[in-house]
């Protein structure tokens, strides 16, 4: 998801959202939703497929000294780490996993994820945003005795330009579609990539958050969003939304 820069904080700060995808403007969004996952599958790149995934412990660690990958050579990279059930993308996963143990001694916290209010809204207890760069919602239901109504399991990531010039979020609930798009209009996002299918195996993955037919609409609390236009190219789906807030009007 890449957020809409504005100058003071560098990011659009009206809020955003991960749910992909009144009326003051109206919203156009582009949504890509991959129908592969973030790395090409082994039948796209004509790979053989032996299946199966590794456990952690069957995978022999290296140090990987540098993840910068040229363009050009990105399709032979891409290839490379899918070889052999995917062992590379494993070894570098596993990689992050030690990163990330590494820096606990920093003491980032997640204590708004782990709140009683927030917990049905991670879809994996594992899986949690760090406070300090954790997406907030804007939000009508603070008050006296009433937790703040701004969680949502996403994070904003550091791009070329801007601290926040991406946001990684969890694939939506059902309990957390409505959230989803609230960030979504909030944060102007214009372009929302799904790295995941929404069904994968007999696992849900990601609920969908956007309408099935050309021309349908489907309301998100006050969002409207409408389904321009979709185009399936093979091993992904394009799809334009129109998106309107009935509390801006």
């Amino acid at each position: 998801v890449r957020t809409t820069p504005e100058p003071e904080v560098r990011v659009s700060s009206s809020l955003l959202a991960v749910g992909l995808t009144g009326t003051m403007l109206f919203l156009a969004i582009a949504v890509v939703g991959v129908t592969a996952s973030l790395f090409l599958r082994r039948h796209f790149l004509g790979m053989g497929a032996s299946g199966g995934r590794l456990e952690s412990r069957d995978i022999p660690m290296q140090r990987l000294e540098s993840l910068g990958v040229a363009v050009e050579e990105f399709g032979f990279y891409a290839a490379s780490m899918l070889r052999d059930s995917e062992l590379g993308v494993h070894q570098q996963f596993e990689e992050m996993r030690e990163e990330c143990a590494a820096l606990e001694h920093y003491k980032f916290t997640c204590d708004a994820a782990v709140e009683d209010c927030n917990r049905a809204k991670n879809r994996y207890t594992d899986i949690l945003p760090y406070d300090h760069t954790r997406v907030t919602l804007e939000s009508d239901y603070e008050g006296p005795g009433l937790a703040p109504d701004d969680y949502i399991n996403a994070n904003y990531i550091r791009g070329l330009d801007r601290q926040r010039e991406f946001i990684a979020s969890q694939g939506p609930l059902p309990g957390t579609l409505d959230d989803h798009w609230r960030m979504i209009y909030q944060h102007k996002v214009t372009l929302i990539i799904t790295l995941t299918q929404c069904l994968e195996g007999e696992k849900k993955k990601c609920e969908r958050f956007w309408p099935v037919t050309v021309g349908q609409s489907e309301y998100y609390d006050d969002i409207k969003v409408v389904l321009d236009s979709e185009s399936s190219l093979g091993t992904y789906t394009v799809r334009k939304m129109l998106v309107t807030c009935s509390a801006d009007r």
